[in-house]
């Protein structure tokens, strides 16, 4: 399903680390724009309007961003970069993209019959949180979905196994392990705290009673 956006953008001029520190504070983050066939556009997007879409729309969204009011492009999120500490938004890139072009995308793998796991007291281990996928933008979805209800201990599920949508296939080895169903390990039986029966031994013949 297509997930289109409106971003409202300015470009940047200053491009220095102190400019950007000043944006920041301001209430912006430095983004770049870049792709195919087009130059990279440095520019500056609303740090809680960035924060906004990526909530409602997740980040495999078709994002139409609009460049100091007469330009635009479709672009999807490719990577955004965090202060470690504060989790402020420091950096965006954004890639352009052409709608009859396939993409290279990441969408994380959503978990659904987990309790029916949990109600049978089976234990899911999971490998990734993510797969590598490609398709047409308007094709890549915001997650793919594993439903593990009826899954046995012993089963696995591979990146092969996921149901991708339409025009949407994997973008890694098959064959890679998403995730596995397991008894819970039984603790080990603790001997510290047995009584120990006291030993019986035979006096020898003449000892004395």
């Amino acid at each position: 399903m297509e997930k289109q956006v409106l971003l409202q953008a300015e470009e940047r001029t200053e491009l220095k680390t102190r400019a950007s520190k000043r944006l920041r504070k301001e209430g912006f983050v430095p983004a770049i724009i870049y792709g195919k066939n087009i130059d990279s556009v440095p520019i500056k997007v609303r740090s809680d309007e960035l924060r906004r879409v990526v909530k409602e729309h997740g980040r495999n969204a078709i994002i139409t961003i609009q460049l100091n009011g007469d330009k635009s492009y479709n672009a999807i999120i490719k990577n955004i970069f965090f202060e470690k500490m504060k989790n402020d938004l420091q950096h965006v890139d954004f890639q352009h993209v052409s709608m009859d072009e396939e993409i290279k995308a990441v969408a994380p793998i959503r978990i659904v019959g987990r309790e029916a796991l949990e109600s049978r007291r089976l234990v899911l281990i999971r490998q990734i949180d993510e797969v590598k996928i490609v398709g047409l933008p308007q094709d890549i979805p915001e997650h793919v979905e594993i439903d593990v209800s009826d899954m046995e201990a012993g089963d696995t599920v591979t990146i092969g196994d996921i149901k991708y949508p339409d025009g949407i296939t994997p973008d890694e080895d098959t064959d890679g392990v998403v995730l596995t169903v397991s008894e819970p390990k039984e603790e080990a039986e603790s001997t510290d705290d047995e009584v120990k029966e006291p030993e019986l031994v035979d006096k020898e013949d003449g000892e004395d009673e």
